[in-house]
């Protein structure tokens, strides 16, 4: 059936309420479609209110910061605050990287992504017009008995027939208490903030519903401190939950309080003592999931812009990039003042190195175009790490890139991006210093820069681009690892160049790809091509996977792929994934009807052995 048939048919047999929606399918509204919109409500108003109805202290000490938050001005310093993190992955009892036992690089991106947010990193999802909010987040290096660890805490939950079934519980009668939860896992509240990563919320299965949630600075210290959220979205590129969470936990209000669940406009005669008590977001009535345009009817007529992009509004994650002035201040004074036992300069010992560094690292891409930049990134052990460049007291970097033929290129920071003027295979040597003394690691033939990759003969159009909800939202293929938005659908990407993999002829390699179907009665279909040959084209000797899914569900496929010993080597190939509502005829179809395209890189060597690390230090004892 082609994709105009199958449009006409969604539309006579929807109920006319639905058919309302779509309408304007060709429009820019097409977010209304189904209830798959990326942000979903958090649980923070129901256990702050409780909170401060049954708990005197709590009430107090929100109380006396909001009165404190009068007189209260953001320090002109530049200083920039560090809040030590232990995550508890309360896991239903999979493997590490399956299911709701996520990966370490999983956390790792999910923290990258909060202090891309956070501090306004330019470039990043986090870059939009409000400000940079001077806070980051590392994972502790440092347990609570003076141990290295890389602040993650695995928790098998298999002995909890409640939780297993229901997860935890908020506004549901069954799972497991948000207590018994943080009784099963707990570090000392006082030095680490302490985040629990869950198989599912109200028994949402992961999805719709509850996201995550999260209390007042005022719970600092306290057993019930840190934050829930739904384990599956921790790293999801575009999902804002962690960053919302945490403003939160940093003492911020959604920027709709007052408004009644949504039903008024929330009383503001004193913008500094009522609403979010931040004047620099007028009082609005909570968004709807979607990225409302128009006026404020709450303030005079003015621009819904002024809140629909705040990470505290229940906007779509797509439109969310941005803390205000205001929303900053309360955030410096939350860790400042009443977290201050989080950070090192009171003494605070959770990201102080206990030893000497295992040095380790990754490249955001293991192949990389000609003049296009990469990001290589420490991932050694007993050194904290915010995935960003602001530079560790007492801890120093040294990094060698190295083809043989040309000047090497060196590098102070942490995480350094480089970009690679001239091809070839190289070398990559970090050397990593702290107090304990110094280590370093060398991978030959770490990284190959390559003239780039074929243009694409078929770049895959979609009639309809938005929040359908029929999407690829995750494919690992070796070191790829990407995850996108679950509900919005975005064409045709060209990932080529910045997310690539290298494999070798002969060789098996894993494939998984998640996908998702909205709810407009076609399902979903998908393939999943490697261009072998290179010729731009995608032939069905070159299918590696495929399969469908019905509405209103989300599913998993895995498969292994052996690269053939006939394949292009030498040169960067596309590894195509490609799905679209109804049926799908091949790879180059187009135009798509909801279409979702995803082209990544992979650099194909020949058939050998590969390359074996090389270590050196002193001292030699490591981290555990």
């Amino acid at each position: 059936m082609k994709k105009t048939n199958i449009l006409l048919v969604l539309m006579l047999v929807l109920v006319s309420t639905v058919f309302s929606q779509l309408t304007p399918l060709k429009n820019t509204n097409i977010g209304q479609l189904n209830n798959s919109s990326s942000s979903e409500p958090c649980g923070f108003d129901q256990i702050h209110q409780t909170l401060l109805n049954s708990n005197s202290d709590y009430r107090q000490r929100t109380d006396d910061f909001n009165n404190f938050m009068k007189t209260y001005k953001v320090s002109k310093a530049g200083a920039t605050y560090v809040v030590p993190v232990v995550v508890h992955v309360m896991h239903k009892g999979e493997a590490v990287g399956s299911g709701s036992n996520i990966s370490e690089a999983d956390i790792n991106q999910g923290i990258l992504q909060l202090n891309e947010r956070f501090r306004k990193v330019a470039g990043s999802l986090g870059d939009g017009n409000g400000v940079d909010v001077d806070i980051e987040f590392a994972l502790a290096i440092r347990d609570p008995s003076g141990n290295c660890t890389n602040g993650i805490v695995r928790v098998d939950m298999t002995s909890s027939s409640a939780y297993m079934n229901f997860g935890v519980k908020l506004q549901g009668s069954q799972g497991i208490s948000d207590a018994t939860l943080k009784a099963t896992s707990r570090w000392n509240t006082l030095n680490y903030y302490n985040v629990y990563l869950v198989s599912e919320i109200d028994d949402n299965e992961c999805g719709f519903g509850i996201q995550g949630y999260a209390y007042f600075a005022s719970a600092h210290g306290q057993s019930y401190d840190g934050m829930v959220q739904l384990g599956c979205k921790f790293a999801q590129s575009g999902n804002t939950t962690l960053t919302h969470e945490l403003g939160h936990a940093m003492n911020l209000y959604h920027t709709f309080e007052g408004d009644n669940n949504g039903t008024q406009c929330p009383t503001n005669t004193s913008c500094s003592t009522q609403g979010d008590r931040c004047c620099d977001i007028p009082p609005h009535i909570r968004s709807a999931s979607n990225c409302v345009t128009g006026t404020n009817s709450c303030d005079g007529g003015s621009s819904k812009e002024l809140f629909i992009h705040n990470y505290m509004d229940y906007s779509s994650d797509a439109c969310q990039s941005e803390f205000t002035t205001n929303q900053k201040a309360r955030a410096n004074a939350a860790i400042s003042v009443t977290r201050a036992s989080y950070l090192a300069a009171n003494g605070n010992m959770s990201l102080v190195p206990p030893s000497t560094a295992g040095v380790d690292f990754s490249v955001s891409s293991s192949v990389v175009c000609m003049g296009s930049p990469v990001t290589f990134y420490d991932e050694s052990t007993c050194i904290p790490n915010t995935y960003l460049n602001g530079g560790w007291a007492g801890i120093s970097f040294s990094w060698t890139f190295d083809n043989g033929v040309n000047p090497p290129i060196t590098s102070t920071d942490q995480n350094p991006t480089i970009n690679f003027v001239n091809t070839g295979s190289y070398n990559v040597t970090l050397q990593v210093t702290n107090g304990n003394g110094t280590t370093s690691l060398t991978k030959p033939a770490f990284i190959s820069v390559s003239n780039g990759v074929q243009s694409s003969t078929c770049q895959n159009t979609s009639s309809n681009n938005g929040n359908f909800g029929y999407t690829i939202s995750k494919v690992l293929f070796n070191t790829i690892n990407s995850t996108s938005s679950s509900s919005t659908n975005g064409a045709w990407q060209d990932l080529t160049c910045s997310k690539n993999t290298q494999v070798t002829q002969g060789q098996n390699y894993n494939l998984e790809v998640t996908v998702n179907a909205g709810n407009s009665g076609v399902g979903l279909q998908f393939r999943v091509y490697i261009d072998y040959n290179d010729d731009g084209a995608y032939t069905a000797g070159e299918l590696v996977l495929s399969n469908s899914i019905a509405d209103n569900t989300s599913q998993t496929f895995t498969t292994s792929v052996n690269i053939p010993l006939t394949s292009t080597t030498g040169q960067l190939l596309r590894l195509r994934a490609i799905s679209d509502g109804g049926t799908l005829s091949g790879g180059c179809e187009s135009p798509l009807l909801v279409g979702d395209v995803e082209d990544y890189g992979v650099y194909i060597n020949p058939s050998g052995v590969p390359p074996v690390a090389e270590f050196s230090g002193t001292p030699t004892t490591l981290c555990e």
